[in-house]
């Protein structure tokens, strides 16, 4: 049986409405009191009687809902000295003015069940002692008489009405039924009616593979739960085995986020072939993310394994304790990932072993990049990339030569919704960029937006946008147009994670790659010249020698202090990373010898170490 972490292991006992009175009488002892007349004779005055001691100190009250007494829920109180001192003098003691064995007071003379619902007695209740009978009853207005059992069990009860009610809520996960965590809501009397919004995911989650942050759930979009409350049954539950009355119990199944799993094969340092996986992120047993036969290069040897991850919130206790996490390393000298030689089945089951949990990535992803040396580079490359649209995310496949333009790539078919395509391109590095007819690339944005409707076939799903129309040209017209190149002095480095940073000849429009030369990693190098060509930036770093923009970065040389702000810093590499394993700590000061434009727009940051950049926001320059 599922353990029921929505359940507490105890009840919060029931209290009722302390009396306003500030009275407090030491001792029980009943006295006698007279005057003195003119002959000194005592004259008698009112005597009681001193059953004061016979009356039990504590009162236990079940409380009943239409003649039928709620399952472990009872009013647990005690009369005060001079409470009954009344009732052996034969008044009445109203139950509003009771005192509860608990720490706080009902408000409004609305007592709490331990699920949290509110109830109020549906008449005036009265405790009366009958001193001939040595009995303590319990009376209404009406005279309606319950009478307490001598053996002090909870025998006497006190009907009452609900004003609100607590419901519970189980949330599983679709796909294994895993208990992700429970919520609660609390609907209010109004008509005789409750209505509950149930809520669209879990208030408390029941382990670590789930929590407030992990993705995004298939939220719960249910109407509000309308019941009526003068027909509220005693049943247990309509779902679960309730030990309490009217708590009532739903089962709410959610899809759970997925974790991205992103498997690339390199061949001379060009991608050959991709493939992006979705992995249920409380998934413990990993099949079917293995690389098939034509994936792996012919006649070419692994040299190196790369795995890395993303985490986007990175969550500690529930709590958000850093964005933005990432790491990659190699694993050729790692016995534990077999040196590098590790398929991607025993890859993740690796990572699950080592962490325990997978779901730590499910806002983020994991990837796994082999790379082989063959003596010709490929010819071709088939890879999955992330096509954003106004939808979410859509894995679309591109194959297609190195290089290629132009390729059309048909987007994911989604129901209700026109079909549609982009274009794609591949450079000779394998690198591929989506466009779509207008030319805009694929980012962070939305690229490709779904239109609701149908096409001309009746089947769900035309373009966005008319594709254009591309003029057929003999190739004596074309118009062969050069870059141009800007002549700009500025020192470039290499990213130590780069390896051996290739280089390029330019000739016009044509590139090719200078195949007895390189640049080693993290080497610095003056340019003096840059180009764009295909949408790629290129810096001249010797005679007809470039080098690609995204194997370098720009820096200026500076030799001064800063020192961080209010706040612990957190630092990059020089490829943006986030490093993970060290941070600077607030009000601190540190030298500096660069400041680096590591993300390729303005936004400067200076160099406190080797590899360790720190954002101009995040400190105070000269101090």
């Amino acid at each position: 049986m599922r353990e029921k972490f929505f359940h507490r292991s105890f009840y919060i006992w029931l209290i009722v409405l302390l009396s306003v009175s500030l009275v407090f009488v030491l001792g029980s002892t009943r006295t006698v009191s007279a005057d003195i007349n003119s002959a000194d004779e005592p004259e008698v005055g009112t005597v009681t009687n001193d059953d004061s001691g016979q009356i039990p100190a504590k009162l236990y009250l079940n409380i009943s809902y239409k003649g039928k007494v709620i399952q472990n829920e009872r009013i647990e109180c005690e009369l005060r000295p001079y409470q009954k001192d009344n009732l052996a003098d034969g008044q009445e003691v109203s139950m509003d003015k009771l005192y509860s064995n608990g720490s706080y007071e009902p408000v409004d003379g609305h007592y709490k069940l331990s699920d949290g619902s509110e109830v109020f007695p549906t008449n005036s209740y009265y405790l009366k002692w009958d001193s001939e009978k040595k009995q303590l009853y319990l009376t209404d207005k009406d005279n309606e008489i319950f009478s307490f059992s001598k053996t002090g069990n909870s025998e006497s009860i006190m009907p009452v009405q609900f004003s609100k009610i607590s419901m519970g809520f189980y949330y599983y996960a679709s796909n294994n039924d895993d208990l992700i965590g429970t919520a609660t809501a609390t609907g209010t009397l109004e008509n005789n009616k409750f209505t509950i919004d149930v809520p669209e995911k879990p208030e408390k989650f029941s382990n670590l593979n789930y929590d407030a942050y992990s993705g995004d759930y298939n939220l719960y979009k249910g109407s509000p739960i309308n019941l009526d409350g003068s027909n509220l049954s005693l049943s247990t539950s309509d779902d679960k085995n309730n030990p309490h009355n009217y708590i009532f119990y739903r089962n709410i199944h959610l899809s759970i986020p997925n974790v991205g799993f992103y498997r690339t094969i390199y061949l001379n340092d060009i991608v050959y072939s991709s493939r992006k996986y979705t992995v249920p992120s409380n998934a413990t047993t990993f099949t079917g993310y293995n690389e098939s036969s034509n994936e792996i290069p012919k006649d070419a040897e692994l040299y190196d394994t790369y795995a890395g991850y993303y985490i986007k919130d990175f969550t500690l206790g529930g709590v958000i304790s850093e964005k933005d996490v990432a790491d990659r390393l190699s694993l050729k000298d790692n016995k534990i990932y077999d040196y590098g030689n590790i398929d991607s089945d025993t890859f993740l089951t690796k990572i699950y072993s080592q962490n325990r949990l997978f779901g730590m990535y499910s806002n983020g992803y994991v990837t796994l990049d082999y790379y082989y040396q063959r003596k010709d580079n490929p010819k071709t490359s088939s890879q999955d990339v992330l096509l954003h649209t106004n939808l979410g995310d859509k894995i679309v496949r591109v194959e297609g030569d190195i290089p290629s333009k132009d390729i059309k790539v048909d987007v994911p078919v989604v129901d209700g919704y026109k079909k549609g395509s982009v274009t794609a391109s591949i450079d000779e590095s394998g690198k591929i960029t989506l466009k779509d007819p207008d030319g805009n690339v694929n980012d962070e944005k939305s690229l490709y937006d779904y239109v609701k409707g149908t096409d001309d076939s009746g089947s769900s799903s035309t373009p966005t946008k008319p594709e254009p129309s591309i003029p057929s040209h003999s190739s004596s017209s074309v118009h062969k147009v050069e870059p141009t190149i800007t002549k700009k002095n500025q020192l470039v480095s290499t990213a130590i994670c780069k390896g051996y940073v290739s280089l390029y000849k330019i000739s016009g429009t044509n590139i090719s790659k200078v195949t007895d030369q390189a640049l080693s990693a993290f080497s610095d190098w003056q340019s003096d010249e840059m180009v764009t060509i295909n949408g790629e930036k290129y810096y001249r770093v010797a005679t007809n020698k470039w080098v690609k923009d995204q194997n370098v970065y720009v820096y200026q040389p500076l030799d001064t202090v800063v020192k961080t702000k209010q706040n612990l810093v957190y630092m990059k590499n020089n490829e943006f990373n986030n490093i993970t394993n060290r941070a600077l700590a607030a009000n601190s000061s540190w030298k500096v010898d660069r400041i680096a434009y590591l993300e390729r727009d303005s936004t400067p940051y200076y160099r406190v170490s080797t590899n360790e950049f720190v954002r101009k926001d995040d400190i105070n320059i000269g101090n």
